[in-house]
This record gives structure tokens, sequence and C-alpha cells, in this order.
């Protein structure tokens, strides 16, 4: 519904007519705030748009040399940080137990509900990153849970991942569940599930700090296709001022541009203690010298040379670096194979 899109039937007769842009801005505009749009429908009732916003932006406060300045005033970076909860509701305490037992050592924290009004009730609280939702339940079923989430336009946009016995996909699919795990639970199948999920608390938004056209193009047509919304800048200095007014689920990073180089922007952003996290993946033409490896050792998730790597290969990366653990984060060497 927030795809752009071009109309067929392009002639005037249309009594009404139009681009086809106007929630798709509506989208982005909201966005570039560090808020959100989302949409809630009922058949033969109507649907309901709302319009998410911080209460305050601020840009950061900068050093002289222009390096962000952490503080305790709400930000758009502030107020957009990552929950770590996911939600789980299912009566069966052994099934809470097996899920916390998976989810915890990935970090992330597990809020139990036994009930669908109980499940209800805490993720209008707690709003978490992911709901883990059982079909079958006694008092009320998950099909019927998982309607009134996608109902509620405050919550609507949490994904949803069904615990099912059954093969009913198309039903779960046309109330708006993002994917399914049967029963019995394989923890490979969870976490992948999850990761495909990781990103999109930032609606799969990725930063492109590039200054030649031809290969920003080159990211931004691949990011697209594999359904990533994009933002691109030219220099160092831009991609500061674009973290500080939404912040990124990763940033794909040149280093060689005129204004303010890679290297001296992830400085910047490393020494923001609400950016230090946001996987940086480098695409450059210089040449790997030990010198340059060890200026990025520890500050980017990987190093990929202009004309030099596969698709495949860079588009797994951006995978795994949106779908890794803040403590796999800070130990991790930057420097897999490509």
């Amino acid at each position: 519904l927030f795809k752009e899109y071009t109309k067929e039937n392009t002639t005037t007769e249309r009594k009404y007519d139009s681009t086809g842009l106007g929630l798709a801005n509506c989208r982005k505009f909201a966005r570039i705030m560090g808020g959100e749009v989302s949409v809630a429908s009922e058949p033969g009732t109507g649907s309901t748009f709302t319009l998410r916003m911080p209460a305050r932006v601020r840009r950061p406060k900068t050093t002289s040399s222009g390096a962000p300045i952490s503080n305790s005033s709400p930000t758009a970076t502030t107020l957009g940080k990552l929950s770590q909860d996911i939600l789980v509701i299912d009566e069966d305490d052994s099934v809470q137990r097996a899920l916390a037992k998976i989810l915890e050592p990935e970090g992330f924290s597990v809020i139990s509900a036994r009930t669908g009004q109980e499940g209800l009730r805490l993720a209008r609280e707690k709003h978490p990153r992911l709901i883990i939702l059982d079909i079958l339940m006694p008092d009320m079923d998950g099909w019927t849970v998982l309607k009134q989430l996608k109902q509620h336009p405050a919550i609507a946009s949490i994904p949803v991942v069904l615990l099912t016995m059954t093969d009913d996909k198309e039903t779960g699919f046309a109330l708006g569940a993002s994917a399914f795990i049967n029963k019995p639970i394989e923890q490979d199948q969870l976490l992948e599930a999850i990761q495909h999920h990781k990103a999109s608390a930032y609606g799969r938004h990725a930063l492109v700090v590039e200054d030649d056209p031809h290969q920003r193009d080159l990211v931004l047509r691949m990011l697209e296709k594999e359904g990533w919304e994009s933002e691109f800048v030219v220099n160092g200095a831009e991609a500061l001022e674009a973290v500080a007014v939404r912040q990124p689920a990763i940033i794909l990073l040149d280093l060689l541009m005129a204004e303010m180089d890679g290297f001296e922007f992830l400085t910047h952003l490393r020494a923001n203690p609400d950016w230090k996290l946001i996987p940086v993946v480098v695409i450059t033409s210089m040449d790997l010298t030990s010198d340059v490896r060890a200026r990025l050792q520890g500050r980017v998730d990987n190093i990929f040379q202009k004309g030099r790597y596969s698709r495949d290969n860079l588009i797994r990366q951006i995978r795994d670096s949106v779908g890794i653990t803040t403590a796999d984060r800070l130990t991790r060497s930057p420097f897999s194979s490509q």
C-alpha cells in the first residue's frame, strides 16, 4: 500500500487521477523525521492510518570538529532505539521455557503471556520488537488475537510469527502474519524467522554513503531488489546529518570522499554511544594495506573492494550484519571472506 506504483490507465478521462506517490511520500517524510506511518483495515468498516512521531526531535550538538555529543535530551535516535523484547503468547509453560532458552542467549528479553487477552494487553503496553503467537489457545484462539493485533493502529506494524501444528498459512498471511514456525520448535527455523525481521524496526532502512554516481546506483538498485528502503549521501558530513535525523539499520560506506572521508566519518559515528553499534560495511576502491585494515579494525563489519565482490556475498553480509547480536558485534573480527 505504501509502495510507489504507476497506473495502467493514464488517460485524462478519469474523474479522479493521481500519481500513486501520495502514501509512499507520506511514509518517506515521516521516516525522515524519525516517525512512522501504519495502516489497519477492516472490510466493510474502513481503514485507519496512524502517524507516530517523536515528541521532540533535535540534531545532536557537535564539537568544533563536528563530532556528535551525546546528551540526555530526547532525539529521534534515542526515541527510536530498538526494543529487545519478544512477546510470546502461549499457554504452554514448556513452550515458554523452550523459547526463552533459545532467545535469551541471542540477546532478547522474553515477555510471557498465557492468554490472548494478556497478550493483547502486553503488546499495547510493551510494544515489543516481535510477537510469537500460538494458534491453539483455549480462551481466545491465535487467529482472533492476530486479527485484533492488526486492527490496533499502535501495534499493527509489529511482526507476528505464528506457532502452529496446522498448515493453514493462507489464513495467517491474510490476517497479517509475518512467518510460521511449526511445532515442535526447531531452533534454526525460529532464529531464521526472527533474523528476517530484525531490521523491520528501522523499516529496512539503509544509508549509502558514496560520491560515485555509477557505484551508488548499483548499490541502490541491489538494495531495492532486496526490499530495502535506501537513502544516499555523498560525503561523511552529510552522512552524520542523515544518521541524526533517522538512524539506519545499516550503513554502506565509501572511504574516499572529498568532504569528510570514510575514516573521519567512522571516528565521529563510533564516538556517539547511540550510534556505535550501527552496522557498517565498507565498499572501497582503496588498496587494502595493513595500515588501512588496522584503521578499520573493530569499526566495520566487513570490507568489499569495488569491482571485486559478488552481489550475493554483499547481500549475505548485509543480512548477517543486521542479524548479529550486540555481544557478537563487540567481539567479532570485521574481515571475513568475501
